[in-house]
């Protein structure tokens, strides 16, 4: 479960998100709130294409919003739909994402994509809980590292 100040967090993104859209009268960026909720069972599906486990606060956030398009500018955080169909995992064999993971002593199967942009290079990753190292870290790829989260929670605000 996350914390109520993740939780808090969230709620306090989404109002400014609208404020913000309120503000932007020619619409140059999509404004978008997170989506509703993922049963526990369609959680369970997306683990299974993907062959894998979801880090556990990554499963945690599906279960409170099934994705967030638009999180991060033009970057959607991923929700089951986009797990399941594979669109998330397809990106890691970009050369930048393997370059990046080898960096780190991470494969394709140490980690899962959990966002990214249609149109930019962002790409959200997140390292499995049992990998060898960085386990529940969030890596920013776009050409090359951008940013390290230690945790989901800390990626996500």
């Amino acid at each position: 479960m996350m914390s109520a100040t993740v939780i808090a967090d969230i709620a306090r993104i989404a109002h400014w998100k609208q404020v913000a859209s309120a503000h932007d009268t020619d619409r140059m960026l999509r404004w978008s709130l997170p989506r509703v909720a993922a049963s526990s069972r369609r959680v369970d599906e997306a683990e299974r294409a993907l062959g894998r486990p979801l880090p556990k606060q990554v499963r945690d956030f599906l279960c409170l919003a099934d994705g967030w398009p638009a999180l991060h500018v033009d970057s959607d955080l991923f929700g089951t739909a986009e797990l399941i169909a594979g669109r998330a995992q397809s990106l890691t064999d970009r050369p930048d994402a393997l370059s990046v993971l080898d960096a780190h002593g991470l494969a394709s199967k140490d980690v899962v994509v959990i966002g990214g942009s249609e149109h930019d290079l962002d790409l959200f990753v997140a390292v499995l809980d049992g990998a060898p190292t960085l386990g529940g870290a969030v890596l920013w790829i776009a050409g090359q590292e951008v940013d390290q989260f230690p945790t989901f929670e800390a990626f996500l605000v």
